[in-house]
């Protein structure tokens, strides 16, 4: 081949750029033109497999030659539940014919070799036959659940229901010793032998590197059982370490006879003795209500651990003594998430354990449905002043306003906060907001809602709709100077890159008449307008234009408010895409809003950069 084309690629270097543009079955007609293309090309025909009864994948385990390919190229592979039957029964069908030819082998070499002295030991029935591997997999992702969303499969779902489905992938992990990313969804587990049977297989995989498991349990006695001696059989490797465990009803997970093996239980499986050292993340125990002995156990394998799912606590007068533990065992923990599963609803767990904490270790908590109490979660924040940079409360149903003012008053690392869903819209008050300095001028994503008060002038309109030059009513002034104090903070914040803030109002101002007030039908006052001195017109939009980096403006910022529909005007349109270059996103409208001229202008002026914008929430 002369063409201009290969003096730029190699012809191994053509077949992988091609590989992202065609189909599969047209790389593969390709690989046949003939015997170099198919040595070339079948490397990458193999590379990736995904095993679905739909897709070519499951068509590449018809021969011999097939599955030498398999082991000898195959990196990665997306098993469905109801082709993993199959694919085991392909791999041992491999070995038996590999068996077969290496004692056919040894049997031909000891024929010829007879006229040579060789001990008397020495025979094919001797012969060692190792156990075939995929040399190059490193993941593995399988999936076992039948889905409500597809045709049942009757044989897949008796297997599944009868244990078949664990034999078969514990099979399937014998011939991947050389996994470094495990990721197995909905496994079910019926019984102790279930559990004997998966800790034996995760044994093997010495390499294993980031396991992730989703455990469905038919009993929640059998889930606390099981999490011990899976966790005991980890190989040594582990860096990354996510469990999902699910308990489910009785008559979704049927109770079955596993294939037994002899002699083995719980209590005589292997346990690993030295510690999980690369141990760095461990996730998903919200759901395991394990005893203070099996927590301790746990966590003293465990002495580099940096991020943790707090574990449901099992009973509450060992709350105390298991954050201690856990504080103890584990120096270098800084990254903390707690879930609401209905056990620990005031986070006790959580705050005990940030308590037990070394002083300025926490760096990242996440705290999901639970509530702050008498303002305990700031008291035991104040230990990670110096430390804490994220901070992500998600559906609290109650968050003290003074928790939400000692973290911005007093964390000075902050690069995140978000404190949002369904807690109390009208703790956190735009008086304590402004009390004090904010610690951090780092903050990048900032999303929480503040209530200013019974503001009257949002039961009046918009101050824009008075006579120039507009002056503020003695009731109004001294809730400007807290909202233009508000504004100054924000604008502090110089490397901000995603900001959600919502308006709230006190109940007293919600009444049949003004139900309509929220964070879509008001804005906060004042705020998206341009000051005019020579007119008297209030504004104080200039106050954040130290945003070059903000990227998405969410929460109270809509542009079809009373008050906005008379100040984004072309003017601020143009002074938003000179200050804030890099915005992607501003919610100024909802979808399929007819833009008007303004803000379609604004839109046409990113068109053609590499941040173009959409002005849809």
């Amino acid at each position: 081949m002369d063409s201009a084309i290969t003096r730029f690629f190699t012809i191994p270097e053509l077949f992988q750029k091609l590989e992202s543009l065609l189909p599969s079955p047209s790389f593969v007609a390709l690989a046949k033109v003939d015997r170099r293309h198919y040595e070339i090309y079948t490397p990458l025909i193999y590379k990736t497999i995904l095993l679905q009864p739909r897709s070519s994948g499951k068509n590449l385990f018809d021969s011999f030659d097939a599955l030498d390919n398999c082991f000898r190229f195959t990196r990665e592979i997306t098993l469905d539940g109801r082709c993993c039957g199959s694919f085991s029964r392909s791999l041992k069908v491999f070995e038996e014919e590999l068996q077969a030819s290496q004692a056919s082998q040894v049997n031909n070499n000891s024929i010829l070799d007879t006229s040579i002295s060789q001990p008397s030991s020495f025979s094919s029935s001797s012969a060692v036959m190792t156990l075939p591997q995929m040399v190059n997999l490193t993941h593995l992702h399988s999936y076992g659940a039948y889905s409500f969303r597809q045709p049942i499969d009757l044989a897949y779902k008796e297997d599944y229901d009868s244990g078949v489905y664990l034999t078969q992938s514990c099979d399937v992990l014998r011939f991947c010793a050389r996994l470094v990313d495990l990721n197995m969804r909905d496994v079910p587990i019926h019984n102790e032998q279930d559990i004997v049977l998966l800790a034996r297989a995760l044994t093997g995989l010495n390499l294993l590197s980031n396991l992730q498991l989703c455990l469905r349990f038919g009993s929640r006695d059998l889930l606390v059982e099981a999490v011990s001696p899976l966790f005991f059989a980890l190989p040594s490797g582990v860096e990354v370490l996510e469990l999902g465990l699910q308990c489910l009803r009785p008559t979704d997970m049927p109770q079955t006879t596993s294939v037994t093996i002899p002699g083995v239980t719980i209590d005589t499986l292997t346990r690993r003795q030295e510690p999980l050292y690369k141990l760095r993340s461990w996730g998903g125990m919200d759901a395991a209500r394990l005893d203070l002995e099996t927590i301790a156990a746990m966590f003293s394998h465990c002495p580099e651990l940096e991020r943790l799912d707090l574990p449901d606590y099992y009973s509450a007068t060992e709350i105390h003594r298991m954050a201690g533990a856990i504080a103890t065992s584990c120096p270098k923990l800084k990254h903390l998430y707690h879930s609401y599963s209905g056990q620990d609803p005031l986070a006790i767990m959580m705050i005990s354990l940030i308590t037990a904490m070394a002083q300025d270790t926490l760096v990242s908590l996440k705290y999901n449905g639970a509530e702050d109490e008498e303002h305990r979660l700031a008291t035991s924040i104040e230990r990670h002043l110096g430390s804490l940079k994220k901070i992500d409360m998600q559906c609290c149903y109650h968050m003290e306003s003074k928790s939400i003012q000692t973290i911005l008053a007093g964390c000075r690392q902050l690069e995140m906060l978000v404190i949002e869903g369904c807690y109390d819209p009208h703790e956190f008050w735009l008086a304590e907001a402004v009390a004090q300095q904010w610690a951090s001028t780092r903050i990048r994503h900032l999303a929480i809602e503040i209530n200013i008060g019974s503001f009257e002038v949002l039961r009046k309109g918009t101050v824009y709709s008075r006579p120039l030059p507009i002056v503020f009513e003695d009731s109004e002034v001294d809730r400007m100077r807290q909202l233009k104090r508000l504004y100054q903070q924000l604008g502090s914040l110089v490397e901000l890159e995603y900001l959600d803030l919502r308006i709230a109002v006190d109940v007293g101002a919600r009444d049949e008449q003004d139900n309509y007030l929220n964070f879509r039908s008001f804005s906060f006052p004042c705020l998206m307008a341009l000051r005019d001195e020579k007119t008297g017109r209030p504004g104080y939009l200039h106050l954040l234009a130290g945003w070059k980096n903000l990227k998405t403006l969410r929460g109270s910022f809509y542009a079809d408010t009373e008050e906005t529909k008379l100040t984004i005007d072309q003017d601020v349109c143009a002074w938003i895409h000179k200050h804030w270059p890099r915005v992607e996103k501003a919610a100024f409208f909802h979808r399929n809003t007819t833009l008007g001229p303004p803000f379609q202008w604004l839109v046409d002026q990113r068109a053609d950069s590499q941040v173009p914008l959409t002005l849809f929430g």
